[in-house]
């Protein structure tokens, strides 16, 4: 059983690192670490259960390390009040949003709740 819990516990740190759940937010991203510690490569999601429906997400590094590119759907079955992402991550600079209106409020980049597919870039 002990063993079982850990893994369990592991998967749900790697699922929040990508898709964080936080009252009626969604948070994507946050807990992405540094560049220098990862080894390029993709991450994905497929149709995760969330209080608010079922998330696809696709996390992927550009040619020659230059940038990270987010690919969302979300298949709504109740209404977020908010869709997050992170100004930087993994050392890059955000640079824009495909696909969905959004704006930028501190340090956080708000995405259109309503938008059920989008994708974002990094550079």
């Amino acid at each position: 059983m002990p063993h079982n819990w850990a893994s369990a516990e592991c998967i749900r740190y790697l699922r929040h690192m990508l898709l964080l759940e936080d009252g009626s937010r969604m948070r994507f991203l946050e807990g992405m670490i540094p560049a220098s510690s990862l080894e390029p490569g993709v991450f994905r999601l497929e149709h995760t259960p969330t209080r608010f429906g079922h998330v696809t997400l696709q996390l992927e590094p550009l040619a020659k390390k230059r940038g990270w590119k987010l690919d969302v759907t979300i298949e709504p079955t109740q209404r977020v009040s908010t869709v997050e992402i992170p100004v930087s991550i993994m050392g890059q600079k955000f640079e824009r949003v495909t696909r969905a209106n959004f704006r930028i409020q501190h340090r956080k980049i708000l995405i259109d709740p309503d938008a059920g597919t989008w994708s974002a870039i990094w550079h």
